[in-house]
């Protein structure tokens, strides 16, 4: 499923494009760093890093025209999807769609996973474009999680989408 393949791609982007939270952010003073060294695995048993919650609220509306709603539909991969997306000239399309996927696999239960991720990005990379190499423990957590859960989302990102 397509949505599948594209959970990782977007909750990247929204976090290192200072995607708009319920609470937290960058400078916020309330995000502690992940307590195991970059790059390492932590151990088993360890608790996952002190991070305030980072709550991504849902995006009510439509964000993407119907050219693009027309774009995706003819779209077989990920990388044509993300390409209609970022084609559209209101950036809240692509915000709409990332937020309302990251926000349902949340609310299945991902929320500590992202919670750990966004902690780590903002002290290891808060300009983004380093997830995997600054934050690829979290960021895996994150995507297996997310990835578990998805299908059970729908077409949440349905409601983004211009219909005439």
């Amino acid at each position: 499923m397509l949505r599948v393949s594209l959970w990782g791609c977007f909750a990247i982007v929204l976090v290192a494009c200072g995607g708009r939270r319920a609470r937290g952010g960058p400078g916020d003073g309330g995000v502690d760093a992940p307590d195991w060294p970059v790059g390492t695995e932590p151990p088993a048993d360890a608790p996952m890093p002190p991070c305030e919650p980072d709550i991504v609220v849902p995006f009510l509306g439509t964000a993407c025209s119907y050219a693009t709603t027309q774009c995706v539909s003819g779209c077989a991969t990920g990388d044509c999807y993300v390409t209609c997306l970022e084609a559209d000239p209101n950036p809240d399309c692509i915000y709409c769609v990332n937020s309302n996927l990251i926000s349902c696999v949340n609310d299945l239960g991902c929320q500590r996973e992202w919670n750990a991720f966004v902690c780590c990005m903002r002290a290891n990379c808060p300009e983004g474009g380093c997830a995997e190499t600054a934050c690829g423990v979290p960021n895996r957590a994150r995507v297996d999680c997310g990835t578990a859960v998805i299908s059970n989302c729908g077409s949440v990102d349905d409601s983004c989408f211009a219909l005439m």
